[in-house]
């Protein structure tokens, strides 16, 4: 439900034509226009409802600008009975963290302590959060991950990328 204004043009990736929609509509417009491809996007909110739908899927992306957005979306995980990828994609100015992992007992603590309380956050302001490449850069990671999901290749629990000074960070898990 989030609408694309001034500020988000640079750093997004979206246009001036794109102010007013919604995101996710103007995502879906653009990558049409790019690809030719249409994507089915959902206009609902995610609530303990939506437990079916999101086992309908193998992999759950996250692209939030909350903790609390997340907190509550990871709670509905965590009750799920099919297994399923969650790719969690954070992004602060020039550091970015990818967190990707099949929900279990071990992952789920580990996942959890990384949801401070959002009074620990420092307030930047919309259009200081990133540039256009910082969004490039996660969304190319995300994707590099998905890739290797469905490959069937070794997945990294968390990435960590320090933009600002050229340096990436992460360790390998199995896939299977």
């Amino acid at each position: 439900f989030d609408v694309v204004e001034e500020q988000n043009i640079g750093p997004q990736l979206y246009s001036p034509a794109d102010i007013g929609l919604t995101k996710v509509k103007a995502l879906r417009k653009n990558l049409a226009a790019v690809t030719g491809e249409m994507i089915n996007i959902g206009d609902k909110w995610i609530d303990e409802k939506s437990k079916e739908d999101i086992e309908k899927h193998d992999i759950l992306i996250l692209g939030l600008d909350t903790i609390k957005a997340r907190k509550d979306i990871f709670k509905i995980v965590e009750t799920l009975t099919k297994p399923m990828w969650f790719i969690d994609g954070r992004m602060e100015a020039n550091e970015i963290q990818v967190f990707s992992f099949v929900p279990s007992s071990d992952s789920n603590r580990n996942y959890l302590a990384t949801l401070f309380d959002e009074k620990e956050a420092t307030p930047i302001a919309c259009s200081m959060r990133s540039v256009v490449y910082n969004c490039l850069f996660i969304a190319g990671l995300i994707t590099d991950i998905v890739a290797h999901i469905a490959n069937e290749d070794p997945v990294p629990y968390l990435l960590e990328a320090d933009l600002k000074n050229l340096e990436l960070y992460g360790g390998l898990i199995s896939a299977n």
